[in-house]
């Protein structure tokens, strides 16, 4: 009898329940008990050739085993037999080659964390388990990957290399089968269905089918993406969230974008920091709040060598701190873009929250009462206001400066190369800092930076800084993947929020440094996070997989070596399908912003409030762009309609 042909996964309980009705319980290995971070077994090879030089081992690899198995009528053969073959192709001694492979294979192995609880609940009740493989390795080389995963307490390994007999042909299962006396009650769990199912209810067992992760959602990634870490990739996630294992993270959504979408992208991206810090001899890193909270963790679960920090800084405090550099930039963000929204602030509230509260008896000079609304007829008022008030203004930039040099001094003490780390996009906020380092501070210090992406080439927006190599992109810039960086901007308030979404922090964000009493310096934040349910899923998610992923490969650093695009790709796998993206916007749809996300203007709204409240508003911009067009597009037609005419 064949139970579970739909290869649904049941609840552990309910499987343990069933199987406690069997006086044996048989385990296929790999891809039921064992899982490998590969979404094909013979990708293993792939990399194996490597140590080769042979970009085209994985064909003579597979070639050297069909080869071997052609030799001999029963068709098992030993890892040796078929290194036989590759030695015959390639020359790799076949001691060697063979010992390798296992030592490879081995070291990639892991557990399935459903079957390891079914078949560690089974021993522990007692009940008899035995293990049958069709596999290339012998019994004590099965027998130490086991051990490695943990699984001990079954009474008997079956190997068909051993036997020289095959579940395939049937003649292994017959082979264990007459072990036991006929009443005996088996069944067998396996991943295959035509040979562990099929041919174990040929000779009268029961069969439970356990299809592999492997087959479920395999179209993760739909974007084009390295082979190799594709397949580690999708693997991961397949083998953590569709083995059967139920707990409260593989039902939450919040947790499985940050797997998902964040994993691989914190993951590459904190290893080409620290690719950059090494090889450009950099003295420390710092993570920028609030982007930079699970990189640093990252970084820290990753690395030890070159000293980091995570420091407060943002957007916000850069402009205000820059303002005699660039005054035209502080008036833009904060006057601006505020005085053409309509979102009911008032002239008093604008002035309070640039700073500017010492213009505000000023404003009758101007003929403007400080409780109407800001809007664009008192902007180029209050712009003059401004310049009048000159010196003043420039003030807000001097006791900034101050407070900010005596939180960084002792962090930079001693450095003469630091590298800033952040998400993006204009690198506004590592530039500001960079400035105060070396120009104002006059610090002995070299500062560079880097961003997960720059935007490509905009008005309003100049790419050089990249040229210089002051500011490196990881995933996309004007000069890197600019098809991801159009993509990306395509999009832009959906885009920027989607990433910043995924890299935040618990603290609220960090608005600038003051001076106590006493000459200490104080951070000081905005409000409350309300995020911190998200940020906490999202982050364990995010570590979840950079454990799982460092951890299943270790025996190849080269994977490691992720490159942007591949690391961006899930970001664009979202942005490009409308199902996937409408399911994370809903996930996330009481996620809230409390300043404006990565400096958009969005029709010159804040966007303050949930991510629903920027994609309405994005949707009512995009209809609006759309309705004009195709007025425009009407009014042409009737013009060339009336010019034919004539």
């Amino acid at each position: 009898m064949i139970l579970n042909k739909s290869g649904e996964r049941q609840p552990v309980d309910e499987v343990i329940d069933l199987l406690m009705q069997y006086d044996v319980i048989s385990f296929d290995i790999f891809d039921t008990l064992i899982l490998r971070p590969f979404s094909k077994p013979n990708d293993l090879f792939k990399l194996i050739g490597m140590k080769y030089y042979l970009s085209d081992f994985n064909r003579v690899r597979t070639n050297a085993s069909v080869a071997a198995r052609d030799k001999v009528e029963h068709r098992e053969v030993t890892i040796k037999d078929i290194y036989k073959e590759v030695n015959i192709m390639t020359n790799i001694d076949i001691d060697q080659g063979a010992g390798y492979e296992f030592e490879v294979e081995k070291n990639i192995c892991y557990a399935n964390p459903y079957m390891l609880k079914v078949f560690n609940e089974l021993v522990n009740r007692g009940k008899e388990v035995i293990i049958i493989s069709d596999m290339y390795y012998s019994e004590s080389q099965i027998k130490s990957i086991l051990d490695i995963c943990k699984i001990k307490g079954y009474k008997k390994l079956y190997v068909s290399c051993e036997y020289k007999k095959s579940k395939r042909n049937n003649e292994l299962f017959q082979y264990v089968a007459a072990k036991y006396d006929k009443d005996k009650k088996i069944i067998h769990i396996g991943d295959t269905y035509e040979v562990d199912i099929e041919q174990a209810d040929l000779i009268g067992w029961d069969a439970y089918f356990y299809p592999k992760t492997t087959t479920f959602d395999n179209k993760i990634i739909k974007y084009r993406i390295s082979y190799n870490i594709r397949s580690v990739y999708n693997a991961i996630i397949q083998n953590r969230f569709y083995n059967g294992l139920d707990d409260c993270y593989m039902t939450n959504p919040k947790y499985k974008y940050g797997y998902v979408a964040g994993g691989l992208l914190a993951l590459g991206y904190t290893n080409r920091i620290h690719e950059i810090a090494k090889n450009e001899n950099f003295d420390k890193i710092l993570f920028l709040s609030r982007d930079g909270d699970i990189l640093k963790k990252v970084y820290d679960y990753l690395y030890n060598d070159i000293p980091s920090e995570y420091v407060y800084w943002s957007r916000h405090a850069g402009i205000k701190t820059s303002i005699e550099k660039d005054l035209a930039y502080f008036i833009f963000q904060f006057i601006e873009r505020r005085t053409k929204a309509k979102n009911g602030i008032t002239v008093e509230e604008l002035l309070k929250d640039a700073e500017l509260d010492f213009l505000i008896p000023k404003l009758k000079n101007v003929e403007i009462d400080k409780n109407q609304l800001a809007n664009s007829e008192v902007n180029d008022k209050i712009i003059y206001l401004i310049k009048e008030n000159i010196d003043e203004v420039r003030k807000i930039s001097h006791n900034y400066q101050v407070a900010a040099k005596k939180y960084f001094e002792p962090i930079l003490k001693g450095c003469s190369k630091v590298l800033i780390v952040d998400v993006g996009w204009k690198g506004s906020s590592l530039t500001s800092l960079k400035y105060l380092i070396e120009e104002v501070w006059k610090f002995p210090i070299v500062v560079k930076g880097t961003v997960i992406g720059n935007y490509a080439y905009k008005k309003g927006y100049d790419t050089s800084m990249l040229q210089k190599k002051d500011i490196q992109a990881y995933a996309f810039s004007e000069i890197l993947n600019m098809d991801y960086a159009l993509i990306h901007q395509k999009n832009i308030e959906i885009s920027n929020s989607i990433v910043e979404t995924l890299f935040s922090a618990k603290h609220p964000t960090f608005v600038k440094y003051v001076l106590n009493d006493d000459g200490q310096v104080n951070p000081i934040f905005s409000s409350v996070n309300e995020n911190n349910d998200h940020v906490e899923n999202i982050q364990q998610g995010i570590m979840d997989f950079v454990k799982d992923y460092v951890e299943k490969t270790k025996y190849f650093n080269e994977l490691l070596n992720i490159s942007g695009r591949d690391a961006y790709t899930p970001i664009i796998s979202i942005l490009n399908n409308n199902a996937q993206l409408e399911h994370f916007l809903s996930v996330f749809k009481d996620y809230t912003f409390s300043v404006t996300v990565g400096g958009l203007k969005q029709q010159g709204k804040e966007i303050n409030g949930t991510l629903t409240n920027l994609v309405s508003n994005v949707k009512k911009k995009k209809s609006f762009i759309k309705r004009v067009k195709n007025k425009i597009k009407r009014i042409l037609k009737k013009i060339i309609k009336k010019i034919k005419s004539h």
